[in-house]
């Protein structure tokens, strides 16, 4: 009876409905798209930065080239599965949004590049690996996707001034994988191209299955003689630079949220005062304040509710239609559902009615029937 009551109420006040309804949808609107997009870009960040970590870890001497002794004590660690030589570059990934992030390129040898494809769980999709000894890359599609490449393309700093990879590397294959990486072959690093042994050479250390975190422990206790990447350490460097944004956003979402809560508590106080004669008639024929407060709640809810779910469809074919028509041809992909956003949208309608219940709660207790009564009649 009560629910055929309230949405007699918002038919009969469509205007009151709409008015509270868009600014719930609005608010939600702005909240799930904010998250969305940050999600999107700490997203990007880890599959480049971290994920590749869970499977390898990296060690590199600074000036030198890695310590024979240090290569074989890791070898013989318990926690070790391989170590494979490599020459670590990395390439520059244009964010749709948040400014750039860097996506590393492996060169490795013919056979330590098939396992580490293996263990990392990445296949070739499109074209073939580089072959030994050639100036030819393997690109992530991702990587290529953003840097509009395809195979046959020509990749490397001879040909863009924005490259950070020496030479001219020729694309001849595409690799899917969730991280996000690229190969090439380890001989053309000692060819003609200068090295910057500072930076570049080191080894992959592959862990024992479940011994990841333990190997990273004794890597990360190395002297900083050594320049280490675990999955630790590269965590701990991107969260400290992504903290700042969520910071951001959760503040903005918090403001969005008070102003939306504040303006719908607002609007609602004076509809319901407006009708604190129809509450007062109700007590006199024997409803409870409770069930007045019941009431009120109901449609207060009811209206908020309504908000939230096409606040949430608006937001989620607004992002279908940036996924697909900007994020996935830049290379990166727009997460349309994440526990994030959905909390943050779901406190939009939570404070509103908060905000709105408790003033005219306040306002029904001093509401006198009789003084009400004796006013109409």
């Amino acid at each position: 009876m009560i629910f055929t009551d309230v949405l007699k109420y918002y038919k009969s006040n469509m205007r009151r409905f709409i008015a509270i309804f868009a600014t719930i949808s609005l608010s939600v609107l702005l909240v799930y798209v904010f998250q969305m997009l940050i999600n999107s870009l700490t997203s990007s960040v880890y599959l480049t930065q971290i994920e590749p970590r869970k499977h390898f870890s990296i060690v590199r001497q600074k000036e030198l080239l890695p310590d024979e002794k240090l290569i074989n004590d890791i070898k013989a660690r318990d926690e070790t599965e391989e170590v494979l030589p490599l020459v670590l570059w990395s390439t520059g990934l244009n964010m749709i949004i948040g400014g750039d992030t860097q996506s590393d390129i492996a060169m490795l040898k013919e056979k330590d590049m098939d396992y580490l494809l293996s263990v990392m769980g990445m296949k070739i999709f499109e074209g073939r690996k580089p072959a030994p000894g050639r100036h030819e890359i393997l690109l992530h599609e991702r990587v290529a996707a953003n840097k509009k490449l395809k195979i046959g393309d020509q990749f490397g700093a001879l040909n863009s001034k924005n490259e950070w990879m020496s030479g001219s590397y020729r694309v001849v294959g595409l690799v899917r994988g969730k991280p996000v990486m690229s190969f090439a072959p380890y001989e053309t690093a000692f060819s003609d191209y200068k090295i910057n042994y500072e930076y570049q050479f080191g080894a992959a250390i592959i862990p024992k299955k479940g011994m990841l975190e333990t190997l990273n422990k004794y890597l990360d206790s190395l002297p900083n003689t050594y320049h280490v990447k675990t999955y630790n350490s590269s965590k701990e460097n991107i969260e400290s630079l992504t903290g700042n944004i969520d910071l951001l956003i959760t503040i903005l979402s918090i403001i969005v949220m008070i102003i939306a809560s504040v303006c719908v508590g607002f609007l609602c106080y004076i509809y319901f005062y407006q009708r604190r004669n129809e509450f007062g008639l109700l007590w006199a024929i024997g409803f409870s304040r409770i069930q007045v407060v019941n009431r009120v709640f109901i449609e207060i809810s009811g209206m908020n509710l309504a908000g939230l779910i096409a606040g949430i469809i608006i937001s989620v074919v607004f992002g279908w239609i940036l996924r697909i028509y900007i994020y996935l041809p830049g290379g990166q992909n727009l997460y349309l559902f994440s526990l994030d956003s959905i909390i943050k949208a779901l406190c939009v309608p939570l404070f509103a009615t908060l905000f709105s219940i408790i003033p005219i709660w306040r306002m029904l207790r001093k509401l006198d029937p009789v003084s009400i009564i004796e006013g109409v009649m």
